[in-house]
C-alpha cells in the first residue's frame, strides 16, 4: 500500500504540495554540479577544481535531500 501511495505521488502531473516543491527546486539547485562533473566524465575530460568542489559540496546534501524526503515512505520499525 505505501508503494501505490509513493507510485501516485511520483506520476503526480503537477507539483501539488509544498513539501514536493521544495524537493524539486533543492534538486534542481544541486544536479546543476553534479551535471557539470558528470560531463566532464562522459567527455572524458578532467573537472576544473571548481567543478570538483562545487560536486564534493553537492553530492552530500543532495543524498541529505534525498534521504529525508524519502523517510516519510519508510515503514516505522
Amino acid at each position: 500500500e505505501k508503494y501505490e501511495a509513493l507510485r501516485a505521488e511520483v506520476l503526480r502531473a503537477p507539483v501539488e504540495h509544498e513539501d514536493d516543491a521544495v524537493l524539486v527546486a533543492g534538486l534542481k539547485e544541486r544536479m546543476e554540479a553534479i551535471e557539470r562533473m558528470r560531463n566532464c566524465v562522459a567527455h572524458n575530460r578532467r573537472p576544473t577544481k571548481g567543478t570538483t568542489e562545487n560536486y564534493l559540496n553537492a553530492r552530500p546534501l543532495l543524498n541529505e535531500l534525498l534521504d529525508e524526503y524519502l523517510a516519510r515512505w519508510q515503514r516505522p520499525e
